[in-house]
């Protein structure tokens, strides 16, 4: 196996949290941009559960608990009426998110005690700077084969493909328990007060939880960790969480129905006919045949083959090939081929009368690369420099009723050349920051280049922009590359022959 073959060392619950924890809180992003990042992170969350990623989903559904457990009331515009509006379904998926923690756990601890029991040969468990990357983790369970994308590219999206079809075809099959359980005890309405209440209550388990519980004692440790003022969550149910079983096929219904039993009574056999039945025909011997026996076969003499032993099915996950410039990992992102003309088809109206038009680029997280499946058109408010998206929570609502996240946004420049300005960098600002790597496409109809697809440098770029307090809407910064071309081959954005469908929720066309 190559070294691109080999499997991260599994981490620890300890480590799992401290890489959740490891997310920068800033109150100058809109609330709106920390809720999607919510919906973002549960959505991933589904996501790597769906490719039986252990280590990762618990990273992300351990983010989504701290973020919408202790950082979201500290905004500044957490009070108002819209943030409150958006923040509600988020608190109040918060248990389910910390049942699924309480049942990934135990199957974690059980990969990380038998890779130190087995010595399961990997690498140094490093990709880049001494990070340790949970979605390359080796699992128990389902162990992963690595592979580098720029040498599978087709590979991995004809594996998408295959996953995004099965996702379809079993639509809504995740979270089927929770839905009939809603369907049979409804949620009873929460008031302001009494959720907040709830709020403070899972803010204190966070934080009061055993820290010796989530420790790990290896042998080669001499030193304990230092605790900090989080660990991983821990509820009390009344009923243990349902176990998720990750294969396709569908579980058999109860045993089987044996055959009915004869009735009781004498056999009954069959009355004898008088007529006369023909000759039997007299045995000839067959020509002897000597019994063929290949080159290999064994002598009778040898002793019977030990049964075979069906190897687990191994998963496929891609290795991050490019990195942010403090050393983060960038996963692959793939853009279908065709997704900018049919944009510039919808926008072409805006286009003519020179306003600006943008276009949220949402999709599916499969074996560790980031698919582009859908192009939404949000609601927006749309001028010569500017465009600004409304109607968030249906915005969230498409999400979550097509299971895919949002990965960057695409708008247009009718009269400028392409290139973000710095009312640009500011939004984008807000979506790098709660994905890593989101993108921004510029289209420039009139202009040559036509088209680009940028991120934030980080840093500078990100840290500066965020820091940025200047009221005019548009201003200079005073870093000199706040941000990068993201295509390849430089960058991490690959274009691919991808379906994906375009939903326009725009009130008024």
């Amino acid at each position: 196996m190559s070294h691109s073959q080999l499997a991260h060392r599994p981490m620890s619950v300890r480590e799992l949290a401290d890489q959740a924890a490891k997310f920068t809180w800033n109150p100058n992003i809109g609330f709106k941009f920390w809720c999607r990042a919510a919906e973002t992170l549960y959505q991933e969350g589904k996501s790597y559960l769906a490719d039986r990623n252990l280590p990762q989903a618990y990273v992300v559904f351990f983010r989504y608990s701290t973020l919408v457990a202790d950082y979201l009331s500290r905004h500044p515009e957490a009070k108002e009426p819209e943030s409150r509006r958006l923040a509600r379904p988020l608190q109040r998926r918060l248990e389910r998110v910390l049942e699924l923690l309480e049942t990934i756990k135990p199957e974690i601890q059980e990969s990380y005690a038998e890779w130190k029991k087995l010595s399961v040969p990997t690498d140094v468990g490093q990709d880049r700077g001494g990070i340790l990357d949970p979605a390359l983790a080796w699992n128990r369970q389902s162990p992963a084969q690595i592979l580098d994308i720029r040498e599978n590219h087709d590979l991995a999206v004809d594996l998408a493909k295959k996953e995004i079809l099965r996702r379809r075809r079993r639509a809504g099959s995740w979270e089927a328990d929770v839905s009939k359980q809603r369907e049979s005890s409804p949620t009873p309405y929460i008031d302001d007060r009494e959720l907040r209440r709830q709020m403070e209550a899972t803010r204190h388990q966070l934080d009061r939880s055993s820290f010796h519980d989530g420790m790990d004692h290896d042998d080669d440790r001499d030193s304990v960790v230092t605790p900090t003022n989080y660990s991983y969550p821990s509820i009390k149910r009344s009923s243990s969480p349902p176990r998720y079983e990750y294969s396709s096929l569908p579980a058999p219904q109860g045993p089987r129905p044996l055959p009915p039993r004869p009735p009781k009574g004498p056999p009954m056999i069959p009355p004898l006919s008088h007529e006369k039945l023909p000759a039997r025909p007299k045995k000839e011997p067959l020509p002897s045949i000597e019994p063929y026996l290949p080159d290999n076969a064994l002598p009778e003499s040898a002793p019977a083959r030990p049964p075979k032993t069906v190897d687990k099915p191994k998963r496929v996950t891609f290795r991050p090939n490019r990195y942010l410039e403090n050393g983060d990992p960038l996963r692959p992102v793939f853009l279908p081929r065709n997704l900018r003309d049919s944009f510039l088809k919808k926008a072409s109206r805006n286009t003519e009368r020179g306003l600006e038009m943008c276009g949220l680029l949402c999709g599916e997280v499969i074996n560790n690369a980031l698919f582009i499946t859908h192009l939404l058109i949000p609601d927006q408010t749309c001028t010569a420099n500017t465009c600004d998206t409304e109607s968030e929570e249906d915005i969230w609502q498409f999400c979550d009723s097509e299971n895919v996240i949002i990965i960057g946004w695409i708008h247009t420049h009718p009269t400028q050349t392409c290139f973000l300005s710095s009312r640009d960098l500011h939004t984008h600002a807000g979506y790098q920051a709660t994905l890593t790597e989101s993108v921004a496409i510029v289209c420039a109809p009139r202009f040559e280049p036509s088209w680009g697809v940028f991120r934030l440098t980080n840093p500078p770029g990100l840290d500066e922009i965020l820091r940025c307090q200047k009221p005019e809407v548009f201003h200079e910064h005073t870093c000199k590359n706040p941000y990068v071309e993201a295509f390849e081959p430089g960058g991490h954005v690959h274009e691919a022959n991808l379906d994906f469908k375009v939903t326009d929720l725009r009130k008024s066309v």
